[in-house]
């Protein structure tokens, strides 16, 4: 049988407060992503699906701050042809293995 709700609360718990120890100013509306996601609903000859909606955050990237440090990222680095990097602490748009906040558990 797996860990009970309550057991895996009390982890996400932990493992939130180690990562916000390392990451004191990461965006708290998308995790220290860059991207909220949104679902939305659709008729598919006859039946409903629901499509997953990726944005740019409004509160740190949409704002022209890292996600990960909250520093300022230049201006011209959106405007280059790689993906936006942030010179503080690396974060770099759309790279898999960055350090995200914790979700937190299913109560079900």
């Amino acid at each position: 049988m797996g860990k009970t709700y309550e057991e895996r609360l009390a982890q996400y718990k932990v493992d939130l407060a180690a990562f916000e120890a390392q990451h004191p100013a990461y965006c708290r509306k998308c995790g220290g992503t860059g991207v909220v996601v949104s679902y939305e609903s659709h008729e598919f000859w006859g039946a409903h699906v629901s499509e997953r909606v990726e944005d740019v955050c409004p509160s740190c990237v949409g704002d022209g701050k890292c996600p990960l440090c909250g520093a300022e990222i230049p201006e011209e680095l959106y405007e280059m042809p790689n993906k936006p990097r942030c010179p503080v602490c690396g974060w770099e748009d759309g790279k898999a293995d960055q350090p995200v906040a914790p979700e937190p558990p299913d109560p079900y």
